[in-house]
């Protein structure tokens, strides 16, 4: 049976916004016992093999969902930690993934991977609170499609819809 953090992480959404703490409790139950590998969700399981790399998508995902389904305090903070230390190359920027069996990182992080929700959860842990520009990059990114120098190193071009009062504008931004 193969199983992906991602589709653990996604019944984990699912439950924490239903409210169904049973299935919340087994699908985080079946993601601990079988994908967790120092705080950190191995990709994939199939049978006893687990996959070798995270993905930080899924590791931020499952931490959003523990920290909206509430009592999972200690999970939130182990997994934050645990983010905030193995994900991150050596200038202290996110990356996509940590590999459990040589300690190697990504060298960039998809932008797809930025879910500014579960970033903020994991913010204090990565630079100090007040000097930590994830707000203010989202808000750039978002409004005005600039990012300046941020904690987040971002490698392809991003399109920007903006639309105030109704018009629509558009911008091209690499970074």
């Amino acid at each position: 049976q193969d199983v992906l953090a991602e589709s653990q992480g996604l019944l984990m959404t699912y439950a924490a916004k239903t409210g169904n703490r049973e299935l919340f409790r087994q699908a985080y139950g079946y993601a601990k016992t079988h994908l967790d590998q120092g705080g950190l969700l191995a990709w994939y399981a199939s049978g006893e093999e687990r996959g070798q790399v995270n993905a930080l998508l899924d590791d931020l995902r499952v931490l959003k969902s523990l920290n909206a389904m509430g009592g999972y305090t200690e999970d939130v903070m182990s997994r934050a930690i645990a983010i905030a230390a193995e994900n991150r190359d050596e200038a202290g920027n996110l990356v996509d993934f940590y590999s459990f069996s040589d300690g190697s990182r990504a060298n960039r992080l998809t932008m797809c991977y930025c879910d500014w929700q579960a970033l903020e959860i994991i913010r204090p842990l990565v630079l100090d609170v007040n000097q930590c520009p994830l707000a203010a990059a989202k808000g750039k990114v978002l409004q005005a499609g600039q990012l300046e120098e941020v904690l987040l190193r971002i490698d392809y071009p991003i399109r920007v819809q903006v639309t105030p009062a109704g018009r629509a504008a558009s911008s091209t931004v690499t970074v």
